[in-house]
């Protein structure tokens, strides 16, 4: 399956995101969230996500990012940062908070939309 990493802007004190800025050489502090992989069920005898009810129909472009070192066996919707699920024919849900904004999220989930 496809896995995915996706840099952000960390956040400021006040909840703003760091500015990047490719004109000047200074250091950029990021966010990086990576993809939450399955787990195997042995009564499915299948690799399995929890999407928390907000996803009803297996696709190649479901998946979900995390905080790098994130339990991958807790199954808890509080640990996930972004969620992009497929609930039938053409329609999708997206999920996110910080420290991915809307325009992000969007991005990430389109970024998806080509996979096999």
């Amino acid at each position: 399956g496809m896995t995915m990493e996706v840099d952000v802007p960390e956040l400021r004190p006040d909840g703003t995101p760091a500015v990047w800025c490719t004109r000047n050489s200074c250091s950029r502090s990021s966010v990086r969230l990576e993809s939450r992989r399955p787990l195997w069920s042995p009564r499915l005898k299948s690799l399995t996500l929890d999407f928390f009810g907000r996803c009803s129909r297996a696709s190649p472009k479901n998946f979900q990012l995390q905080l790098p070192g994130s339990d991958q066996t807790c199954a808890s919707q509080e640990k996930v940062q972004f969620l992009f699920g497929k609930t039938d024919d053409n329609l999708f849900v997206l999920d996110y908070k910080q420290p991915l904004g809307m325009v992000q999220a969007f991005a990430v989930a389109l970024s998806a939309k080509d996979w096999r």
